[in-house]
């Protein structure tokens, strides 16, 4: 019987390990979804591959990032990434547009420079000027 126990603790154990998410505090959540998405930006990420990723719900982590970053997840992305665009383009003022939306997550320079221009209030090359 002792030895029965011990088995079905360790499952317990392994399943609780595998859905860190169900368990853990809200914040502790947040602050590993927060440096995934720092460290991912440049990369096609969404809420859904996030929400995947750490187990957890989209409504859930949506009210997460409203908490605690007061803005949505998009949002968020998109600040990040223009963020880091301008960097690149002070750095580099030649640089190609389609390169510099490459670098931090865009596909379509265009929609990059649309993005760019609503966030920034001037396009990418106005910016570098």
């Amino acid at each position: 019987m002792g030895q029965l126990l011990a088995e079905v603790w360790n499952i317990v154990v392994k399943i609780l390990d595998l859905q860190p998410s169900k368990w853990q505090d809200a914040s502790d959540i947040f602050a590993q979804v927060d440096e995934y998405v720092v460290n991912m930006f440049t990369e096609p990420i969404s809420l859904q591959k996030v929400c995947s990723r750490f187990n957890v719900s989209q409504p859930h982590l949506s009210k997460l990032f409203k908490k605690h970053k007061n803005t949505t997840f998009n949002d968020y992305l998109t600040m990040l990434r223009i963020e880091q665009a301008k960097t690149i383009i002070k750095e580099n003022p030649t640089m190609k547009l389609k390169d510099v939306a490459q670098m931090i997550g865009y596909s379509d320079a265009l929609y990059f420079s649309k993005v760019f221009r609503v966030h920034v209030g001037c396009s990418p090359s106005q910016y570098g000027r």
